[in-house]
């Protein structure tokens, strides 16, 4: 049986377990998460990828993430493997109103 790897020097590369990615996309995503992150989302310009959070309405903080836009309408959260569960169930429950 192969293994793979954590980490290869001659490649440059480092398998990146901890972390996790959370797509968001459509027409209105960039204004849905300008309401609930503390991130400007315009500075998310495919070069430039801010640190945010994202809060509960009393302003506990759920989860921190890297902003990155992908595309026109298409944005991608970099985060801890351990707050991807919360963070998308809190996101999907404000979806719901909107």
């Amino acid at each position: 049986m192969a293994t793979v790897p954590t980490s290869n020097p001659d490649l440059g590369s480092v398998r990146l377990s901890h972390l996790a990615a959370l797509d968001v996309k459509g027409a209105d995503a960039e204004k849905f998460l300008q309401g609930q992150t503390s991130a400007q989302v315009s500075l998310a310009d495919g070069n430039f990828a801010p640190l945010t959070c994202f809060c509960t309405p009393k302003g506990r903080m759920l989860a921190n993430a890297y902003l990155l836009r992908m595309g026109e309408n298409h944005f991608r959260l970099l985060l801890s493997s351990t707050l991807l569960d919360s963070l998308a169930n809190h996101l999907k429950k404000i979806r719901r109103f909107l």
